[in-house]
């Protein structure tokens, strides 16, 4: 009798797990914890350019998700801030050697994300660490260029639709 019982709530929770008010409830994120500093400075920067933003963007990939670190509110525009080590960058790597499994793993992950954000109509901006703490006036200028570019995008496809609607 125990054992039916036992059966029927797993069966109960693993329905809940499968339904679909379940499935779209983004798990486990960073929004409530600290930056990295490198986030920060990007979002210091963000703010001086005056340009809406929101901490964390997630995705739905398969049966889990993907969180981008910022946002932008007014374009399709995601932004990764990844950090020299963790993500394996160039320079970090020669002074290190062989990169280590946790570097192989974020860099599959940043594939992915780079896939999920095009597939999901973004486009992503990927910072490096040293990219903000050396070279501010480049950051600045590679998010304004994506920002036209969207601006662009927009345009033209407006324009499509206008054109078709009057033919």
């Amino acid at each position: 009798m125990n054992k039916k019982k036992v059966n029927k709530e797993k069966a109960k929770r693993l329905r809940e797990k499968l339904s679909d008010s379940f499935a779209y409830k983004p798990k486990r994120t960073r929004k409530h914890t600290q930056r990295t500093e490198p986030e920060k400075l990007t979002q210091e920067l963000l703010e001086r350019m005056g340009i809406p933003y929101e901490i964390e963007k997630s995705l739905q990939y398969k049966f889990s998700w993907k969180h981008y670190d910022i946002s932008l509110k007014e374009y399709p525009v995601l932004i990764e801030v990844d950090g020299n080590y963790w993500h394996g960058e160039e320079d970090t790597r020669k002074k290190q050697g062989r990169a280590n499994f946790t570097q192989y793993k974020n860099k599959q992950n940043d594939a992915i994300k780079n896939w999920l954000a095009k597939k999901n109509g973004y486009k992503l901006i990927r910072i490096w660490e040293k990219e903000i703490k050396e070279d501010v006036a480049g950051v600045e200028k590679r998010i304004l260029d994506m920002i036209e570019e969207c601006k662009t995008d927009i345009a033209r496809i407006s324009e499509e639709n206008h054109f078709g609607k009057e033919e």
